[in-house]
């Protein structure tokens, strides 16, 4: 398991002359970068994938951000430039307008189940669910898009979203930046080359961010398991009623969200804190599934990211 900086979008704006200069260029694809001029708004955009441009194998291997490797990652993005536009071009006449960060977990032959639990999350506060990419399985992913942080978070199925055999059993995390009010959040830089360096460095940090936002803390169970973790554990009677309330609303709704927003719990934050201090999910594992018990992702996105400081 790799934390990774998954891909970079570049894009460079130009007058009507220079656009015409380059749009010659457009869908020419290098080892790991591609060339999208978009003639009607005349930009110029580089989608980067560094784990291609550092040929680092299959889609179960990941790039790892590291101090020299960020560096290195930066001057590969200065020559690209200057051969290909010239040598008047910089890379700071670039501007990041995304950047994804992901986090790839050895889930083996649990990966459709870890999908199928998120998928009851239903939407989060601040984001709302969002359709699956052009040709992705929808039953494969879990997707969802901010309101207008400009943040999009997804988790995947890395062999149905990628087709490499290498990457089966691999459930793929993702957080995206995808708007400049997002990037601007993270990094008060104004370059784009000291941008690449601080977002790189703390990637693992963002992704966190809002990993912990969106899915619940604790181990998914079968329902009866959860109810019997919950008499077993809680003492008073007004938190034992309200959490097993939300077990069995989430199931008939079909949604944490919307069990949550049934139960309108003025203290809903101190209830799901009471699930995590257990160490159970509210979120459990369908009947008709032959899944019985699935770990904390919590234990793999936060142990994984705690091996690459």
């Amino acid at each position: 398991m790799v934390f990774s900086v998954l891909s970079l979008e570049l894009t460079m704006n130009l007058s009507t002359k220079q656009f015409s200069k380059f749009k010659k260029l457009n869908a020419i694809k290098t080892a790991g970068i591609k060339i999208d001029c978009k003639d009607n708004r005349r930009k110029v955009i580089l989608d980067i994938t560094p784990a291609e441009l550092f040929k680092c194998g299959g889609a179960d291997k990941l790039w790892k951000p590291k101090k020299d490797n960020i560096e290195e990652l930066r001057e590969l993005l200065k020559k690209f430039i200057a051969e290909t536009f010239g040598s008047s071009f910089k890379l700071n006449d670039f501007k990041i307008t995304a950047i994804t960060f992901a986090v790839n977990i050895e889930a083996g032959e649990n990966v459709a189940a870890y999908i199928k639990v998120l998928r009851k999350i239903g939407k989060a506060k601040g984001f709302t669910p969002k359709r699956a990419k052009d040709g992705r399985d929808e039953k494969a992913s879990f997707d969802l898009e901010g309101n207008s942080n400009g943040i999009t978070f997804s988790v995947c199925d890395c062999h149905a979203e990628t087709g490499d055999k290498s990457a089966k059993g691999i459930l793929r995390v993702e957080v995206k930046l995808a708007k400049p009010n997002a990037i601007g959040r993270y990094t008060p830089e104004q370059s784009t080359s000291k941008q690449i360096t601080e977002l790189a460095g703390c990637g693992k940090d963002i992704l966190l961010d809002t990993f912990v936002r969106i899915v619940p803390f604790g181990d998914y169970h079968k329902l009866k398991e959860a109810e019997k973790l919950i008499e077993t554990n809680i003492r008073k009677k007004v938190h034992k009623a309200k959490m097993l309330r939300l077990l069995r609303l989430i199931p008939e709704k079909k949604s944490l969200f919307e069990a949550q927003k049934e139960m309108n719990d003025r203290n809903m934050g101190k209830l799901m804190l009471r699930f995590a201090e257990i160490g159970l999910n509210p979120i459990t594992i369908s009947k008709r599934h032959d899944t019985k018990f699935l770990q904390n992702l919590h234990d793999f996105v936060i142990g994984q990211i705690a091996v690459n400081i």
